[in-house]
């Protein structure tokens, strides 16, 4: 491994796309700590998907509402918002094809 692999930052990062292309949200996480049980790339993943649909959920809410929102409302929202085409893509930086399995 070169020294510019090492260091090159591990993460995730995405995006929520919305039908007409448009990049409507975006996230990422470096952050090293990860949760039992689970390959730190998993967790970066896990993280991004939440963050991504929450932020999605902000632009789209009142933003005294989206303070209040539960995850559960938001899984709801972005079960909506997939069905009317919207879409999530998630990006891995510094992992390699095997480690992230996006």
């Amino acid at each position: 491994m070169s020294d510019e692999q090492r260091a090159m930052p591990k993460g995730i990062y995405g995006v929520i796309i919305s039908p007409d292309g448009q990049v409507v949200a975006n996230e990422g996480d470096f952050d090293k700590a990860g949760y039992g049980g689970f390959k730190l790339a998993e967790c970066q993943k896990m993280r991004v998907r939440n963050s991504l649909r929450r932020s999605f959920a902000k632009a789209f809410l009142y933003e005294k509402m989206s303070h209040r929102m539960s995850e559960h409302f938001i899984e709801i929202f972005w079960d909506n918002a997939l069905q009317h085409g919207y879409r999530m893509q998630l990006f891995a930086q510094g992992w390699t094809d095997e480690e992230a399995r996006l």
